[in-house]
């Protein structure tokens, strides 16, 4: 009710474009046809991303660059949210309590400040040491706790996580074609399929909470300006500061949402 209420894409087009791709992600879920998942979710993203009228560029090269920053400004917390929700999965009575002393509005914050804050480090090594025979679960969390722990790291996370998205989304344009043009379905189709139905959900949602939240925006070109200008900022931010994560600035760079 909240999101109706408060949804701002006033401009027609925009808002006619939205209904469109919601549509199209619909009857992606519906249809038993991979081929067809693949046609409805890469239609539905074609459908929301500007078109570059008078330039040069492909296609596949305007849609990479125009919902990277999307991808890339939730992807941090995406992955996080990721963790803490496997952390409840795996065993939420021992996980609960071994945040149960830090301060935070989340499970996802209270899971980061222990993470990455040295006070944190008995109840991390006690956190770890349950885990036990749960190698996979502990070596992602210990990958965090190394990997977030610089503004340069992170902004070296952005650009890895980007340049694989550029790869994936190539492989997802070039099986389309091979499905339209040649009839012929890949055997993998089935994580490109994950993958593309990932990409437009955050690139909707996104979307949505940018028009209802405090109506930033009214029409969905200015979402994907809104979204590449707050990334180079976030990037442009990381690459210059050169800080460690600590507790005085572990909300500006990891806890406080960039969109």
């Amino acid at each position: 009710n909240s999101f109706i209420d408060n949804f701002s894409l006033t401009d027609l087009d925009s808002f006619r474009r939205f209904n469109r791709a919601a549509e199209l992600h619909s009857l992606a879920l519906k249809s038993d046809s991979p081929e067809n998942q693949l046609l409805n979710l890469w239609v539905a993203l074609e459908t929301l991303v500007p078109s570059k009228s008078g330039r040069t560029k492909a296609k596949v090269n305007n849609i990479i660059d125009s919902i990277m920053p999307f991808l890339s400004l939730t992807y941090l917390e995406t992955l996080t949210e990721r963790l803490a929700r496997d952390f409840c999965l795996w065993n939420r009575p021992k996980f609960y309590k071994s945040i149960a002393s830090i301060e935070g509005e989340t499970v996802r914050h209270r899971l980061l400040k222990l993470l990455l804050l040295p006070e944190n480090i008995e109840h991390k090594n006690q956190l770890f040491a349950e885990l036990q025979q749960f190698y996979l679960l502990r070596n992602r969390a210990h990958y965090f706790s190394t990997i977030l722990t610089t503004t340069s790291k992170l902004a070296s996370l952005l650009e890895t996580h980007a340049q694989r998205v550029d790869w994936q989304i190539r492989r997802i344009y070039r099986t389309r074609n091979l499905i339209v043009h040649a009839g012929h379905t890949p055997p993998y189709i089935s994580i490109l399929i994950k993958n593309i139905h990932d990409y437009l959900d955050i690139v909707i949602t996104v979307i949505g909470r940018l028009a209802s939240d405090e109506r930033k925006i009214n029409s969905i070109e200015q979402a994907f300006k809104y979204s590449e200008i707050k990334y180079k900022e976030l990037l442009d931010e990381l690459k210059a500061s050169n800080e460690i994560i600590a507790a005085e600035n572990i909300n500006q760079y990891l806890l406080t949402s960039r969109v």
